[in-house]
């Protein structure tokens, strides 16, 4: 029997009674086509749009179609268990729960108050149901369980993204933490099974979040079947272990989040501003555990020779990566500083896939230019020739070692060590044309390695780099 998790108290969530209608929306413009996605077509066509239910899941799981790949994988499958669901089982967690986050999305994209009361009133429903198939252990255990699970944080999110108020991040921290437990009582053989495998994915991250924010360690159960997953493997759980156990980024982790900026009347404010105002803070922070932990020297100091060099060699960018990602979840109250952008507006220039988004904020780059070293007089050049540095050998290595399982796809050589380190590199103002020919062969490198033609790459990463190399083929 699984504790009852999620507990509804707090004021902001007992005021999310309402009574239900039906409504229907005419010409409503929000629904788009399904795309290439072949699970959407078959159920958008079982679909009568005449509910404001239907419209909400028609217009929730075809966004989901189009929305950018790397954040959404993990929850391709929902359309498909949704339909599975005994029509007898309406109201079982899972389905509940969908309803919530599908009409929470469509209230944030038609700015319609009457839809999120509707959503606030789903919401209730699922958060009862969700409790009640947790307090049963042969529920509990269920994938649509978890699925619900996962579904209420999302909630959370998406009304913390659209601007709602809240006194505290109470309930988006107590529902992160009941996914916590649930993936641990389930256990390694979640593993075996496709759902089970992509909800563990997408949860080991956020297990990194709770940690911090309740100053433990995360949990060790998994690290060997980790790797199975196909996702980041073993470095990545050592980094994250590092990472959440380290003392300094516990308490300022527990600093940020105590901030009177979270805690006013205008909770989220202007996000653009705050996250300017912490950037300082989160640059502090990965300097501190570099400065003072010593495993993290450790690895940094790797021999060339060793056949881990690669992983070993890249793990403070991507323990940065991690750290900044985390602590931005905290301050924001998101899932991830990317995964706003599937509840904003494709214009808004916070959307960091806008086009705009560098530009709304000229800073970004300066403050990942000096992200790890920003004690040195000239942050921006030393970045980059570190990175540009690596890149040689790493080539090198992985032609030494063709078999050795990092330089395979998904791998954290090609998912983060490759891309976010290039992303900085091609923001950079020093960048010489010699190192514009290191950016172009680690294109190549991922291309060949991976079995990917350019297009797909393109598809998968988030950053625009092959914009940005095209441009710098064209103006030398």
């Amino acid at each position: 029997m699984v504790d009852l998790i999620f507990r509804d108290n707090t004021e902001s969530t007992k005021a999310r009674v309402g009574r239900r209608e039906l409504m229907v929306i005419e010409d409503s413009p929000i629904i788009k086509t399904a795309c290439n996605w072949p699970n959407i077509s078959a159920f958008e066509a079982s679909l009568q749009p005449q509910s404001i239910d239907d419209q909400a899941l028609a217009c929730f799981f075809t966004d989901w179609a189009w929305a950018p790949k790397p954040y959404t994988f993990s929850l391709d499958f929902l359309p498909r268990e949704y339909s599975r669901v005994n029509p007898e089982r309406r109201n079982c967690c899972m389905t509940a729960a969908t309803r919530a986050v599908s009409l929470a999305h469509l209230a944030h994209k038609s700015r319609d108050p009457k839809i999120r009361q509707l959503a606030d009133t789903e919401y209730v429903s699922a958060l009862s149901s969700t409790n009640q198939a947790l307090s049963i252990s042969a529920e509990a255990m269920q994938d649509e369980t978890m699925m619900a699970v996962h579904l209420l944080i999302l909630f959370e999110n998406i009304i913390t993204s659209a601007g709602g108020r809240s006194p505290s991040l109470l309930p988006w921290i107590t529902h992160l933490g009941g996914a916590t437990q649930l993936v641990l009582e389930r256990g390694p053989g979640q593993l075996n099974r496709d759902v089970g495998a992509a909800m563990f994915q997408i949860q080991m991250f956020k297990m990194i979040v709770y940690g911090m924010i309740n100053g433990q360690a995360i949990p060790t159960l998994f690290e060997g079947a980790w790797k199975e997953t196909g996702d980041h493997g073993d470095a990545a759980v050592q980094i994250m272990k590092l990472v959440s156990s380290c003392p300094a980024l516990l308490e300022r982790a527990k600093v940020l989040l105590g901030c009177d900026v979270l805690q006013g009347e205008d909770y989220f404010g202007d996000a653009r501003w705050y996250m300017k105002e912490n950037f300082s803070k989160l640059a502090g922070l990965v300097a501190d555990i570099a400065d003072t932990d010593e495993t993290l020297k450790k690895w940094t100091k790797a021999s060339i020779d060793s056949r881990s060099w690669i992983a070993n060699n890249w793990s403070f960018f991507l323990a940065a990566h991690v750290v900044v990602n985390r602590l931005l979840e905290i301050c924001l109250g998101h899932f991830s500083m990317w995964s706003s952008s599937l509840f904003s507006d494709p214009d808004d220039d916070f959307n960091p896939f806008s086009p705009t988004f560098s530009d709304s904020i000229p800073d970004l780059a300066s403050f990942f230019d000096g992200l790890l070293l920003r004690r040195a007089q000239d942050a921006q050049k030393l970045l980059v020739d570190q990175i540009c540095g690596l890149i040689p050998q790493a080539l090198q290595l992985s032609s030494r070692y063709p078999d050795e399982p990092v330089a395979s796809s998904g791998s954290p050589l090609v998912s983060y060590l490759m891309l976010w380190p290039l992303h900085v590199a091609l923001h950079a103002t020093s960048i010489s044309v010699g190192k514009r020919e290191w950016v172009k062969s680690i294109l190549r490198f991922i291309a060949v390695h991976d079995g990917l033609q350019m297009a797909d790459i393109l598809v998968h990463e988030p950053y625009g780099l092959l914009d940005r190399l095209a441009s710098l083929e064209r103006y030398g």
